[in-house]
């Protein structure tokens, strides 16, 4: 199944902005906003990115750099002069290494996504107490989370952890990567 990653708009951002839910249809369909679609929509035409853009910058480039790196693997037209070591090897071998480090990229990409996703944190990281509420004893009025039984915790800290190590591993990985080969990112 081929993904598609367009520009900044995940189902379920890294911090829950664009979630596609009733109350964010109701904005978008809302003919008020109409005007800021066509801005932003003519400002990506213009310049590559919209003022919307900005706001969740890191999430954006990542949108756009998952569909860029994607298409270079598919269209696998060539490699950098670099990855050609001499005469006597073959454009073959040159040209693997260049797709193993773009798929090395795009992994890391991914699992990026992964980390800010809400949906992909494991079972077992929240715990499944319930958020009660009780009235504050200091403020009439308000309410406070009810604590927990003793030595209960909300958050896994721990199994977090785990779950994180090797996905930012891989981003750093592919940080690295898209550094090093910048100026061989063509098609």
């Amino acid at each position: 199944m081929k993904k598609h990653y367009t520009l900044g708009l995940y189902p379920l951002a890294g911090n829950g902005y664009r979630k596609f839910c009733w109350p964010w249809w109701k904005d978008y369909l809302n003919p008020k906003t109409y005007y800021r679609t066509v801005k932003y929509f003519c400002q990506r035409g213009y310049r590559g990115y919209a003022d919307c853009d900005a706001w969740d910058a890191h999430n954006y480039l990542e949108s756009v750099m998952l569909g860029v790196i994607t298409e270079l693997k598919e269209n696998k037209q060539g490699c950098p002069s670099s990855f050609i070591l001499s005469e006597d090897e073959p454009f073959e071998v040159g040209f693997a290494r260049w797709q193993i480090i773009l798929q090395e990229i795009l992994d890391g990409l991914e699992a990026s996504h992964e980390l800010g996703a809400e949906t992909t944190v494991p079972d077992g990281v929240y715990s499944d107490y319930p958020w009660e509420m009780e009235p504050c004893p200091d403020h009439p009025g308000f309410s406070q989370v009810k604590p927990l039984p003793d030595g209960a915790s909300r958050f896994n800290a721990e199994l977090y952890k785990e779950w994180q190590a090797p996905l930012i591993k891989k981003r750093k990985r592919a940080v690295y990567l898209i550094n090093k080969y910048w100026e061989n990112f063509w098609d």
